[in-house]
């Protein structure tokens, strides 16, 4: 009778085991950094000077962004970043993981950390702050 208890409790528990645990528990993508909008920490937003103008100026304007080359747009200026956001073609080439394809040729590129703080931003209205 213990016998019999016993195997089936083993056979119980090998039921139970399930052999793509990835399935259930997929592992985070390159891109599920989320940051909600709202405040960073103690009374702080994401601010575009001090957050997103840096991440800009490094992986946008010195090739490509800056009004002198070849890239649409000067993105040293606010004002031609903020066209760029409002059309949507902001976070189709940077932001969207399935459509981007910028910054081109940047070895930096751009971190998930970086692109959720832009994400963040522009959810909060991508403020000239």
């Amino acid at each position: 009778m213990k016998q019999l208890l016993a195997l089936s409790l083993i056979v119980f528990i090998s039921a139970c085991a399930y052999e793509n645990e990835e399935e259930f528990f997929p592992p985070p993508s390159q891109d599920e950094f989320i940051l909600p909008p709202g405040p960073m920490g103690p009374g702080q937003m994401v601010s575009y000077m001090r957050d997103i103008k840096p991440i800009i100026s490094r992986a946008c304007t010195p090739n490509c962004h800056n009004g002198g080359s070849f890239g649409p747009g000067n993105f040293n200026n606010y004002t031609d970043l903020k066209l760029r956001i409002d059309n949507g073609k902001f976070d189709e080439r940077v932001l969207d993981p399935s459509t981007r394809t910028m910054p081109r040729g940047n070895v930096d590129g751009i971190s998930p950390m970086e692109r959720a703080l832009m994400r963040s931003w522009i959810a909060d209205g991508a403020k000239n702050n």
